[in-house]
């Protein structure tokens, strides 16, 4: 997982004239991650060991060897039950606010076929996006930035957490592919809004995307 080519993403997506009509001060965005996504995904905070290595930044276990991976990652893959539906679901959430929501969605489609072409990452996956998600967070959160191999490592921990989980095994496809739309929309939405703040040197953008990022570790009971 290539952290450094998700900022550049959300970058280009904070690049006039694009914030000048989304990205704006005037504009409280929605969390789309709490409205959003499944409540099953609150037993993840269940997982004592995960809690522990995510709340580090993966800086925990420098002498320690890595965990072994207990399935594949294809325990976390979902076949896509149909088109992508959480971008317009987001933007419609918005309502009036947004001056041309055909746009917006035009331009959160981009950005996640832009992470989908990241090297390293696994398309489809809810692990992958999930990793995503947490990483981005803890770097606009606290600062902590996650070198790509421990991204790795993250990734199989949550696969490894998820499909140890009655509860995740039996989501439909369609629901996975929620998780994971839901997680991209909003890592997308949260790295863009901050990358705006830092180029405008504008603290309620940055500190719009550090509510957000802090919603995402509390759901997985990190301290946000």
């Amino acid at each position: 997982m290539r952290f450094r080519l998700l900022v550049v993403i959300a970058a280009l997506l904070a690049a006039p004239p694009t914030h000048a009509q989304y990205w704006s001060s005037g504009m409280n965005y929605n969390n789309p991650w709490s409205a959003g996504i499944d409540q099953t995904l609150g037993f993840m905070a269940q997982n004592a060991y995960l809690r522990r290595r995510i709340a580090s930044g993966y800086a925990d276990q420098a002498k320690a060897e890595p965990k072994k991976a207990t399935y594949p990652f294809s325990a976390s893959d979902f076949k896509p039950a149909g088109p992508r539906f959480m971008p317009r679901q987001y933007v419609e959430s918005l309502g009036p606010k947004v001056k041309d929501p055909d746009k917006l969605i035009a331009l959160l489609d981009q950005g996640m076929d832009a992470y989908e072409r990241i090297p390293d990452v696994r398309k489809h996956n809810v692990a992958y996006a999930l990793t995503a998600l947490i990483g981005s967070s803890l770097q606009i959160r606290h600062g902590k930035k996650i070198p790509d191999a421990k991204a790795q490592e993250m990734a199989r921990d949550i696969n490894d957490s998820l499909a140890a989980k009655p509860g995740f095994r039996k989501l439909s496809a369609r629901d996975r592919q929620r998780v994971y739309e839901t997680s991209l929309v909003t890592t997308l939405l949260m790295l863009s809004l901050h990358e705006q703040g830092v180029a405008q040197g504008n603290e309620q953008l940055k500190e719009q995307a550090r509510q957000i990022a802090a919603s995402v570790l509390t759901t997985f009971g990190v301290a946000g």
